[in-house]
């Protein structure tokens, strides 16, 4: 026996034993004139593509008006053309030497199927189109789509599914209709076996509420007071303060050159400080008198800032690896930390306890006294590429932006650690006012909010542009986001 027909021939025997496993009706002697009537024939394949003098084998389940299996009962096949497609008494469709489309008819009693088929050479080829397009988010679109043989033909029967990067962002139904979830751009890809055909879509998501040009680069946002937020183009001279729930940009302050990059109010809600890194030093920003009125000379690249207890300061550097203490009453540098890598992002424990300083190109994160400026516990290998970092209002959580990874989340009593996927390029994080939400971006352009509980994703954002720091304002609960890449400034809910 050939090794085809052996398959087939197994085919068969496992189809009988199916049939034998399901609810049995079975039919009378010839001739009682009595027993189950059938009312349906099921066929499987329901439809089918063969090559050329290949075959397929059917399977037949005859069912009664209870949908009960009936045995015993004769089937038969018909085939529409015979010259493409001959069928066996127990199935065997074989295919001829010549293509072309048909049904077959297969019977039992007075009740019959339709099973379409076609005779076609080598599926070679996958079109899709459109090829790229781009919809708003909740709108829909029907893609066409159709399979290409040998002979450059149109394969009617051949199965097609559909893939796509990210179902969070777009949907396909298996008859090619695309619905945009939220924003992103999205890879759809139709295939069957190795054929594939591609087409690229990008969804515009209605959770940006605005986007302001800035030029420049922008890279830190600091929260501000008034309905205002601050926003640092990293290649510029000027710090901008944006309206909020509007999302207009209301003015800016020359902060002269030097590279602003990130930024942080005081308490009071009347001093804005930023770095600047090409200058060695931090701006002093008089939030009613909009203007810079003093600066600090920072030995190395000031990169972060944060306001600690009392009328301190802690600033970060790139270059010299340190962290230094500031007393603001006398504007001095009163102590530092030398780290192992750059101190480009850092955060405040609870209640200003703590501080928390990732090391970059080191892939680790300090945790240490500020009153002393030691080092109490070292987070090592946390992260490939550490980035931002932010801790949980109640202490219980340190959250580590990885560039080449996801969030990592530390539990700080215990150390132990989890991590919460993106779509990679983790950079930004920050944990709203109230506690409740952790916003993170990466620098693929998505902006992922986080169930501060749960860690699960609540909603995401396609805001594009490589976004770098973000926070989220207390009042209007809307969220700031420096577009580094396009220039611009997002707000989105």
């Amino acid at each position: 026996m050939s090794h085809f027909r052996a398959l087939r021939f197994a085919a068969l025997v496992l189809a009988a034993i199916a049939m034998g496993s399901c609810k049995d009706s079975t039919a009378p002697p010839a001739g009682s004139g009595s027993g189950p009537m059938p009312a349906f024939v099921v066929v499987n394949p329901a439809l089918f593509r063969v090559s050329p003098l290949d075959s397929v084998v059917l399977t037949v389940r005859v069912l009664d008006k209870d949908s009960a299996l009936i045995t015993g009962v004769p089937v038969t096949f018909t085939s529409s053309d015979t010259t493409l497609l001959n069928v066996s008494a127990v199935g065997s469709a074989d295919a001829r030497a010549k293509v072309g489309v048909g049904q077959l008819t297969v019977s039992s009693g007075d009740v019959h199927t339709i099973v379409p088929f076609q005779v076609a050479g080598t599926p070679v080829q996958i079109l899709l189109a459109p090829a790229d397009t781009t919809i708003r988010e909740g709108q829909s679109f029907q893609y066409r789509f159709k399979a290409v043989d040998s002979l450059g033909d149109s394969l009617r029967y051949l199965p097609l599914t559909f893939e796509i990067d990210d179902s969070l962002a777009l949907q396909v139904t298996p008859a090619g209709v695309a619905t945009g979830k939220s924003g992103g751009p999205e890879t759809v890809d139709v295939r069957n076996g190795g054929l594939s055909g591609v087409a690229t879509v990008t969804v515009t998501d209605t959770n940006v509420v605005a986007r302001i040009p800035l030029g420049n680069a922008p890279y830190g946002v600091g929260a501000g007071a008034g309905g205002l937020v601050y926003v640092a183009p990293i290649t510029g001279t000027s710090v901008f303060r944006i309206g909020l729930p509007g999302g207009a940009l209301a003015d800016s302050v020359v902060v002269g050159p030097g590279n602003p990059a990130e930024l942080a109010l005081d308490s009071a809600a009347d001093t804005m400080f930023v770095t600047k890194r090409a200058a060695g030093s931090v701006g002093i920003i008089s939030v009613s008198a909009k203007s810079q009125v003093d600066s600090l000379i920072i030995p190395g690249e000031p990169y972060s800032v944060l306001l600690g207890a009392g009328r301190t300061a802690f600033v970060g550097t790139a270059g010299t690896s340190m962290v230094y203490k500031i007393d603001l009453s006398t504007r001095a540098i009163v102590d530092s930390l030398p780290i192992a890598g750059d101190a480009i992002h850092m955060a405040m424990g609870v209640g200003n306890s703590l501080l928390y300083v990732a090391e970059a190109g080191a892939g680790a994160v300090l945790e240490v006294d500020p009153s002393s400026m030691t080092v109490i516990r070292t987070f090592s290998s946390i992260a490939g590429t550490v980035q931002d970092v932010a801790t949980s209002p109640d202490g219980a959580e340190l959250y580590v932006a990885d560039e080449s990874g996801g969030l990592h989340v530390v539990t700080l009593a215990s150390g132990g650690r989890g991590t919460v996927a993106t779509r990679g390029g983790t950079f930004g994080v920050t944990v709203s006012p109230d506690g409740q939400t952790i916003a993170v971006g990466t620098v693929a352009g998505f902006i992922y909010f986080l169930d501060r509980t749960t860690h699960a994703v609540k909603h995401r954002v396609w805001v594009g542009g490589t976004p770098r720091l973000l926070r989220v304002d207390g009042t209007t609960g809307l969220t700031v986001v420096a577009t580094e890449g396009s220039s611009e400034v997002d707000v989105v809910r």
